[in-house]
């Protein structure tokens, strides 16, 4: 082959090189466009659009790949139109695959969810409703600690109350959370007041102690209040006397308050509710047991007659007295047996004519009354007490009552 022929032939074959060179680099170019792939977020869908405050949101974010190879996303997740967070999610070629998100919102009202670029969801966010409690606990008699049956206890009215069994147990289940004023009685003794605090979700126990009843009748009973350690501010009062009661509410004397202070909210026969406010400057804080109020009735009443609700008891800096300090008593013309006499109890007025013939107080009126009535020290008795005790009369309270007494059984 001559020179000529050679070059021509090398050139040929360079130019063949070069071309199958540059087909190479293109198709190569084709390849890398294919690896990078077609991927993007399609939908999504969230979990539950009404949730609670404080309930988890799941938003769940659908990524597709319709390119020939794997290849990469961007997927950014939008609460509140506020980017929360930024994954990046691979897809294998022609392929589907899901990421899930969560979150939670702090506050009740409108919030709303999106990914990337997608249209946003409104989420309802509800303030969850409160999870109730529970009050349990014992009743029993103050001086045997047996259990008392059929005691009932209420919580802020008669509506929301419990009865004991015979162990003395009581619950009361479905109360809301927060405070409550608790009220126990049975037949036969004295109502206790004390508060509680119910909890979410939780059982609160309180033991009750009541004292039993003297059965002695009264035309006022005493509104106690047993030390104040910070003063008292203010409370609200309403006594009712059992509709069979032969005593009205008529008279209302405030001890240690001046008259400004009391503002009557209602008054019938058998119910007389007021207000006592503004009293920081006026009582002060005090220790010992002091009467708050006193009522006054136009006949006598039983102790089992009365029942009393308080609320808005409050010292001077605000803050809740616990009910537990207050009681409410008859004011008993006589709480202890006479002196001298031997009985066990104090005298009672069995016909309520207001002279109280068994002196012994055993319910029973007979000759050993009159016993009785003349061994008493008849010094030791107040004026109220001689008038209760005068058979004959004649104004004083003598050996002579004790004879008469005894004619009249």
């Amino acid at each position: 082959m001559n020179d000529k022929l050679k070059a021509l032939t090398l050139s040929v074959v360079v130019l063949f090189s070069v071309i199958s060179g540059g087909a190479g680099f293109v198709a190569a170019q084709s390849n890398a466009g294919n690896a990078a792939g077609n991927v993007s977020v399609t939908d999504y869908s969230v979990g539950n659009t009404t949730v609670d405050v404080g309930e988890s949101v799941s938003v769940t974010a659908t990524v597709e790949n319709v390119g020939s190879s794997a290849a990469n996303a961007t997927v950014a997740f939008i609460v509140d139109n506020q980017t929360a967070e930024t994954r990046n999610v691979s897809v294998g070629a022609n392929a589907t695959t899901n990421t899930t998100f969560q979150t939670s919102f702090g506050t009740p009202g409108p919030h709303t969810v999106a990914v990337n670029d997608l249209a946003p969801t409104t989420i309802t966010v509800q303030t969850p409703p409160p999870q109730n409690g529970t009050i349990t606990g014992t009743v029993v008699d103050d001086d045997t600690g047996l259990p008392i049956e059929n005691a009932t206890v209420a919580v802020g009215g008669p509506d929301v109350s419990a009865t004991t069994d015979a162990n003395g147990t009581y619950t009361l289940s479905g109360l809301l959370p927060g405070p409550y004023n608790v009220v126990a009685s049975a037949e036969e003794y004295k109502p206790t007041f004390t508060t509680a605090v119910v909890r979410p979700d939780n059982t609160t126990t309180l033991d009750l102690e009541l004292d039993e009843l003297v059965e002695q009748t009264s035309n006022e009973a005493e509104l106690l209040l047993d030390g104040a350690p910070n003063g008292l501010q203010s409370y609200n009062v309403t006594i009712n006397i059992a509709d069979e009661a032969s005593g009205t509410h008529d008279q209302l004397r405030a001890h240690l308050l001046p008259p400004d202070t009391v503002q009557v909210l209602e008054r019938t026969n058998t119910t007389l509710s007021f207000r006592v406010a503004d009293l920081g400057e006026t009582i002060g804080s005090f220790e010992e047991q002091r009467k708050l109020t006193s009522f006054e009735f136009t006949g006598p009443v039983e102790a089992d007659e009365l029942s009393l609700e308080i609320h808005g008891l409050v010292d001077d800096n605000g803050d809740p007295i616990n009910q537990s300090r207050l009681s409410l008593e008859l004011d008993l013309l006589f709480e202890n047996p006479l002196p001298g006499a031997a009985a066990d109890d104090p005298p009672l007025d069995p016909d309520d004519d207001g002279l109280f013939e068994d002196i012994d107080g055993d319910g029973e009126v007979d000759f050993t009354d009159a016993i009785s009535l003349a061994f008493v020290d008849y010094d030791a008795l107040s004026a109220e007490q001689q008038a209760a005790l005068d058979f004959d009369g004649d104004g004083e309270v003598t050996f002579a009552d004790a004879i008469e007494l005894a004619f009249q059984v």
